[in-house]
């Protein structure tokens, strides 16, 4: 499968899917109390909440890390003739094995403690807007420009990869959040 996202309108691309990950996630914690928050599935797994501040401790900073990149290719790519994003090797390859439905091992500065506080929904939702800034921003710059990851050292991915990462990784755990909700003994409201 061949990506291609043109430059200039890629805040018309990915700001809808911004959009709705956020709506998802408003619409999976509204009402949810601390102790929804709380509950972990019996057979294992994380809480609605650990999932939310596993989010919040994988995006944020990515967000720095992307408007320094962008500050830094952005101007260049405004002046004239940048080719199209497509996304590199390892991003393709990182972006299918989110997308794909196995279990995948978090490294450990981003699992959540085992009590999370309240506002991870919000914090999260904070982060998907600091993200869509960052996307409106990037409109017609070089979605080549490279950054290291905050997760692997060894990963340089360019902007377009990381908004692709991002948002595919946002879908996955609202997925997972969905599972939590849909588990048959998941407390009701109270």
């Amino acid at each position: 499968m061949k990506i291609e996202i043109p430059l200039a309108p890629v805040a018309a691309v990915l700001a809808p899917v911004l959009e709705a990950i956020e709506a998802r996630t408003q619409a999976l914690t509204a009402g949810l109390s601390d102790s929804q928050l709380r509950w972990r599935p019996p057979g294992g797994g994380w809480s609605v909440g650990q999932v939310l501040e596993h989010l919040v401790l994988t995006h944020e900073p990515y967000v720095g890390l992307m408007r320094s990149a962008l500050e830094r290719g952005g101007e260049r790519a405004r002046s004239g003739g940048v080719r199209p994003w497509r996304p590199t090797l390892l991003g393709r390859i990182i972006v299918r094995s989110m997308a794909a439905p196995r279990k995948v091992r978090t490294g450990r500065r981003f699992d959540p403690g085992p009590e999370v506080g309240p506002g991870a929904a919000d914090r999260f939702v904070a982060t998907v807007r600091a993200t869509a800034e960052v996307v409106r921003a990037a409109d017609g710059a070089d979605l080549r420009v490279r950054f290291r990851s905050p997760v692997a050292a060894v990963f340089r991915p360019n902007l377009g990869d990381a908004f692709l990462l991002l948002a595919v990784h946002a879908q996955r755990h609202l997925g997972q959040i969905e599972r939590v909700l849909a588990e048959p003994g998941f407390p009701g409201v109270t």
